[in-house]
């Protein structure tokens, strides 16, 4: 069962490098991946209507339905949360005062296209891999099982 779901910026080389960073330590499948240029995004945007303009990291923690996207430096901090050699460094970013890593983040972003290209380093993704991202091919539902027919994080079934 997924716990977060990662929109990423899908003409971004930095997102896609990030991408692959997660799959790489996601041993267990936990992290699903869809881009802000995708239609599960564009449900999301509905109930949270400050996300329309968001060319960042966005991060939905499926286990808290209560809690808003996480963006920027809480997003990261947020994934890194699941990796055991990775906590502490999220710590960091919880504790530190969030204007730092958020003018840090902003600082990369700006940049992140003339720093980060995107052509000639994609790999292949295997078979396993790709059925963590989220179809925005197909014509049903593409946050199917994920977010709410509204788009609102969906309650878990235990």
């Amino acid at each position: 069962m997924p716990r977060l779901l990662v929109f990423y910026d899908g003409t971004c080389g930095l997102c896609h490098r990030w991408v692959q960073w997660v799959l790489q330590r996601d041993r267990s499948g936990i992290v699903r991946f869809a881009t802000l240029q995708g239609r599960c995004f564009e449900k999301l945007a509905r109930d949270y209507p400050w996300l329309k303009e968001m060319d960042s990291l966005v991060v939905v923690d499926l286990t808290r339905p209560d809690r808003p996207p996480l963006v920027r430096a809480q997003a990261v901090a947020r994934v890194l949360e699941e990796f055991p050699g990775w906590r502490i460094v999220a710590r960091c970013i919880r504790s530190s005062p969030q204007w730092v890593w958020n003018w840090l983040y902003e600082k990369t972003a700006q940049r992140r296209y003339s720093l980060f290209s995107n052509q000639g380093w994609c790999r292949a993704l295997t078979p396993q891999e790709k059925k963590r991202f989220v179809e925005e091919s197909t014509s049903g539902d593409p946050c199917a099982g994920l977010l709410s027919p509204g788009g609102r994080v969906r309650e878990r079934q235990t």
